[in-house]
């Protein structure tokens, strides 16, 4: 189709359970070149042979552990982070943030607040402070 790729790493893990197949295998299989970005969430555990994607739940390690791979075998790319419902307080979703990645890019209602390492953020309680001040956002 010559086009560019949204590599889903959660739908990656998700159909690997529901249709048997190997997600390492997948990932390697993926042009490296065709891959503008990538983005993780969380899903729902029905059994042990069916997850259902939700954005509504912590990214589950193994999916963690497909997106090192997928930078492993690709070289990093942008990554979303989505939560789309059941979006715990922030300095939840920053400690999340803060294990996934090492720079964060905040994007506030269109303007670029933030674009940098986690690291210039602070722990996370001042993470938290510091994305109310940059976007003035207080709940």
């Amino acid at each position: 189709a010559n086009c560019l790729l949204h590599l889903d790493i959660n739908n990656v893990y998700v159909n690997s359970i529901n249709h048997g197949y190997d997600a390492a295998a997948y990932l390697r299989a993926v042009p490296s070149a065709r891959i503008a970005f990538g983005h993780i969430a969380g899903h729902h555990y029905e059994s042990e042979h069916l997850r259902i994607d939700t954005h509504g739940a912590d990214v589950v390690a193994p999916v963690g552990d497909l997106l090192d791979l997928a930078y492993a075998l690709h070289g990093v790319f942008p990554t979303l982070l989505e939560r789309d419902f059941d979006i715990p307080p922030l300095a939840e979703i920053l400690q999340e943030v803060e294990i996934l990645c090492d720079r964060v890019i905040m994007i506030d209602q269109g303007r670029l607040v933030f674009d940098g390492p986690t690291s210039e953020l602070g722990v996370r309680q001042d993470m938290e402070t510091q994305f109310h001040t940059l976007t003035g956002f207080h709940a």
